[in-house]
This record gives structure tokens, C-alpha cells and sequence, in this order.
């Protein structure tokens, strides 16, 4: 090999694998070839080898759009010429001054280490959240001499960012079972996998609540359904929660029914109830007192079915709703979670603003 082949292999790498994390300068600078060479090796060369990586199989890449690719583009250039950046992020209100220490690729996803305005104290930014960026010729204030951007990444990228879950159970479909229990989560006690028909769940506890445990979770969509805490489903299973009452919607419910006629189809001896529950005279709530107040007793009634249920809870539409009672023993046995519903949703008091009475609410199940 000559030494403009090797340099014309190396430019080729370094533009296929590391573009992202290259200055636009530099690249620009590796595109020019100072002798006209015969590049058919390259393409040989890129059917032997392959550049991987642990989340390959598990993570939904998305392709970087436009827009963060430009913002990639400016954090770089902020680095080599150690200037501030304007950056507006989700989560807060205002634009601030950035000074960037360092930019990090973890998984096919970006963070940006840096400061907020004159101060030196770091902090882990990821790519995606930011909304504007904009480069300014004031010069970034340099981070404290002890500084290393290899330990402050590994740290907050792999321990956890809130407190540790407590417990945490999660419901996969039987087809990936081989891999998580190949890719297992992190916990500092064992795991338990409970395998059932056409689904497993994993039960964990004791789990650092990190945003390496979050990717691993958002790499298998709503396959990975979280079942507690509550918290974290929002978070990885939002198009299963229906946004006002956080309840399940009708979207889940499809698939939760159709999971229980399939274990009635395998064994005719197992029952199941669904409770169907409407709110009465919902439409009079809603003319007398407005939508925000009836949007209240929405929210209201469904915390009453997640304080009583001990199964799932899901909203259809509007004012109706369904509760799933899996493995049901009587029909008395369901009438009396009805009854103790009707009872909760009776006591509950809701009061508009010009009134002094609570507002009537009941439910027909």
C-alpha cells in the first residue's frame, strides 16, 4: 500500500465512521487529495470490515434530521474555537449562554458536556433536547483544570441520574426472551423472569434509574410494557397512556383483550370480566360547568380506579371506560370491585368555582 492509498483509506473512514464527531474544518481539509489514485480497494476494503456496537439490535435508531445535525456542526466549531453558544433546551423556559467542554456519542445518540453562563461547574446535555443553538464570539469559560471528559461521561451516562426504582416489572412478548435474558438489565439483585403463554414478565428490584436502563427500555418501543412504576410507563410507554387521566387507552386495551381470549381459548376454564363504566349525565357536567371542570371529574374518577383496581384500568373515549379484572373466580367476586367503584366515584368532591355544594358525580358499570 503507498502512503496516498493509506492516507485516501483513513480519509474514507474517517468521513464513513467519525464524521460526527469531526470539525467541518477538518473535514474539509481531508477531502482534498494531492495525487489522483485508483480507490477500488476502499470498496473492497468496506466489505471486510463492519463497525458495531452493543445496542445494534436493540435501540430504534433514528436518523439525525437536519436541524441536529446543524446543531452537531455548531457545538463542534463552539469547541475548536472555544467559543459560547445560545442555546434554548426542553424543560426550560429561557435561552442561556453555554460554554461546550466536550461533546460525547454514546449508543447513536449525542450529549454535550458544558457550563451555563460564567460558571466552570459541568453538566450532560442530551443533542436531541436542544431547540436552538446559536454560535457567539465570546469566548467559553474553560472547565476546572481536573476536569476529564472521559470520567464525567462514563459516570453520568452509566449511574443513576434519579433515585434507584424499588421495583420494577416489565411485560415483553415471548419472542425476545432469548435476548433479554442474553442483554439482561442491570439491577443489584437478581432478575426473575416469569414465563406465561405468549408474553414473559421481568421482576427486578433494587434498579438504577440511569439512562442507560431508559435506552434499553426505549430500544423495544411498547414490546416492553412497563407494568410499575407508573412513572417510568409514562415515560417509555406514552402512546399506551391516554394523556388526560394517565389511564391505559383504548390502543392497549385492544391488546389486552385480545390476550385474554387467547388463555379463555386455551383453556376454557379460565374467566375473565370487563366492567364497562359510564359516567351519568357527563354531557351536563361538561354544559353547567365547563369543559375544564368536566376534564376534573375525568381525571378524579380515574384516580378512583387505580386506588380500588388491583388489573387494569383503561379509557375508551369521552366518559367511557373499562376495567379488565384478569382471572376472575365469580361473577359475585366482580360485581363487588363494581360496587366498591360506584362507591369511590360517589364520595369523591369536586367543586366548581362559584359553587358551594360538591358536584353529584356517578357511574353506571
Amino acid at each position: 500500500m503507498t502512503p496516498d492509498q493509506a492516507n485516501a483509506l483513513i480519509q474514507h473512514l474517517a468521513q464513513k465512521y467519525l464524521a460526527d464527531l469531526i470539525p467541518s474544518v477538518a473535514l474539509e481539509a481531508l477531502g482534498t487529495q494531492s495525487t489522483p489514485i485508483d480507490t477500488k480497494f476502499i470498496d473492497q476494503w468496506d466489505r471486510k470490515v463492519a463497525f458495531l456496537h452493543h445496542w445494534e439490535q436493540v435501540l430504534n435508531h433514528e436518523q439525525k434530521n437536519s436541524e441536529q445535525q446543524a446543531y452537531l456542526d455548531i457545538i463542534k466549531q463552539a469547541l475548536w474555537d472555544q467559543r459560547k453558544v445560545w442555546m434554548k433546551y426542553e424543560g426550560k423556559e429561557k435561552k442561556f449562554q453555554f460554554n461546550c467542554f466536550g461533546l460525547v456519542q454514546r449508543d447513536q445518540q449525542f450529549f454535550v458536556i458544558g457550563s451555563f453562563w460564567e460558571h466552570a461547574e459541568p453538566y450532560l446535555l442530551s443533542v436531541r433536547k436542544i431547540t436552538d443553538l446559536n454560535l457567539i464570539e465570546e469566548e467559553s469559560v474553560p472547565p476546572s483544570i481536573d476536569f476529564n471528559l472521559q470520567s464525567y461521561a462514563s459516570f453520568h451516562l452509566n449511574h443513576p441520574q434519579e433515585p434507584t426504582l424499588d421495583y420494577l416489572e416489565i411485560e415483553f412478548p415471548s419472542h425476545l426472551l432469548s435476548y433479554v435474558k442474553a442483554y439482561p438489565l442491570n439491577s443489584s439483585n437478581d432478575f426473575e423472569i416469569t414465563e406465561l403463554s405468549d408474553h414473559f414478565r421481568l421482576q427486578a428490584t433494587n434498579v438504577p434509574d440511569s439512562l442507560r436502563l431508559r435506552q434499553w427500555l426505549s430500544g423495544f418501543g411498547d414490546d416492553a410494557h412497563i407494568i410499575e412504576p407508573e412513572a417510568l410507563r409514562k415515560v417509555i410507554n406514552p402512546s399506551l397512556i391516554d394523556e388526560l387521566t394517565k389511564l391505559y387507552n383504548r390502543r392497549f386495551f385492544d391488546r389486552l383483550f385480545q390476550r385474554e381470549i387467547q388463555r379463555y381459548c386455551r383453556n376454557p376454564d379460565y374467566h375473565f370480566t370487563l366492567l364497562s363504566v359510564d359516567i351519568d349525565h357527563f354531557k351536563k357536567i361538561n354544559d353547567n360547568f365547563g369543559h375544564a371542570m368536566g376534564d376534573e371529574a375525568l381525571k378524579k374518577i380515574s384516580t378512583c380506579f387505580k386506588n380500588l383496581r388491583e388489573q387494569d384500568a383503561i379509557r375508551l373515549g369521552g366518559e367511557e371506560f373499562i376495567i379488565l379484572l384478569t382471572d376472575t373466580t365469580t361473577p359475585e367476586n366482580s360485581k363487588a370491585v363494581a360496587d366498591r367503584i360506584r362507591n369511590a366515584v360517589k364520595n369523591i368532591q369536586l367543586y366548581s368555582e362559584n359553587s358551594v355544594e360538591p358536584i353529584t358525580l356517578t357511574v353506571s358499570i
